[in-house]
């Protein structure tokens, strides 16, 4: 199981009408505003070691709020982690985190990973880990979206916890600084039996972070609302073009001026599908989503297993991990 595994995984929501069954849950919401609320350092010398510290620098730039800041002075992996407990059964999750590199010679990854455990306080093994890695240089905060469901995990309704952490490649010298770390379950929406999934999370110009909770219109289309159920916030549909221009096309319109990261996946197992995100920043309305060219790697192409994702390197790790898949940024804060 993963804590601190390789991997990338973007992974999403789950089925409209699985939302209603069981509550939404926002299990991590963390937004470092003045201190490191609970997160503890991952000591395991020589892989892990190095320092965290609560930082001043906000994602946002707001005034009043922070970071947590990995420092690593060249001779292993620095990680940090929090448990955290789960109430509802999970059939769907969403995760997002905030990046900024500093004071790095060279490109690197870091990473965001969580898992899934049987157990209420995150002992023993999990069912399924999940590694985000974001390949960086020093430079502006970036941000990342991904989800799963319990189509391709079966397990995870039945787990209890969810042990969170954050880290940095081996032998890492500079300091990794990490914000606005979410995880929602039980929120997103899918389309055509599951296969594509979408996601969103948001934030506020005050520095308020949350999830979007999908609700199936059609098997195309769903609706995203914020802060009130009855409150529509975003409509994502997902058209076959295949038939058209060999991709699945991604339509979006938003009734918001929040700042939206949204997320589309194809699960297609085995294959990694494809994966379109998009982010938008606080004050501009939402601008309108008409991308034909979408998921390039959706649609049928015979035996071309070309455009297929493959695995990153091997990078230090706490547990072996069960499942992974590939993932990227979905780009600079807004």
């Amino acid at each position: 199981m993963s804590v601190l595994s390789m991997g990338s995984v973007v992974l999403f929501l789950v089925l409209g009408s699985f939302s209603h069954l069981l509550a939404v849950e926002l299990v991590v919401a963390e937004t470092f505003d003045s201190n490191l609320n609970g997160w503890t350092l991952v000591q395991q010398p020589p892989t892990f070691a190095g320092s965290i510290s609560w930082s001043p620098l906000d994602s946002g730039g707001l005034q009043g709020s922070g970071s947590i800041a990995l420092t690593g002075d060249g001779s292993s992996a620095v990680a940090a982690e929090k448990c955290f407990p789960l109430t509802e059964a999970t059939l769907s999750y969403v995760d997002s985190a905030k990046v900024l590199v500093a004071n790095v010679e060279s490109p690197i990854e870091v990473g965001f990973n969580f898992d899934f455990l049987p157990s209420t306080d995150c002992s023993g093994g999990g069912d399924l880990g999940v590694t985000v890695f974001f390949p960086l240089r020093s430079g502006a905060w970036s941000a990342t979206i991904g989800s799963g469901n319990n189509l391709l995990f079966p397990n995870i309704p039945n787990d209890h916890s969810m042990l969170v952490s954050v880290q940095t490649d081996d032998k890492f010298k500079g300091t990794v600084y990490f914000d606005d770390i979410v995880v929602g379950t039980n929120v997103a929406a899918g389309y055509y039996d599951n296969r594509f999934v979408a996601g969103v999370v948001w934030k506020t110009s005050t520095g308020q972070i949350g999830v979007g909770t999908g609700v199936n219109l059609t098997q195309e289309s769903a609706y995203f609302s914020y802060f009130d159920p009855s409150n529509i916030e975003l409509v994502v549909k997902i058209l076959n073009g295949c038939a058209l221009n060999g991709d699945y096309w991604v339509f979006a319109a938003g009734l918001t001026n929040v700042s939206t990261l949204l997320d589309v996946q194809d699960q297609t197992p085995l294959s990694f599908g494809g994966i379109v995100q998009f982010t938008t920043a606080n004050g501009p309305p939402f601008p309108p989503i008409e991308d034909t060219t979408a998921l390039t790697t959706s649609c049928p192409r015979g035996s071309d297993r070309s455009w297929q994702k493959r695995r990153p390197k091997a990078w230090p790790t706490l547990r072996p991990s069960r499942y992974w898949m590939p993932l990227g940024l979905a780009g600079p804060e807004g």
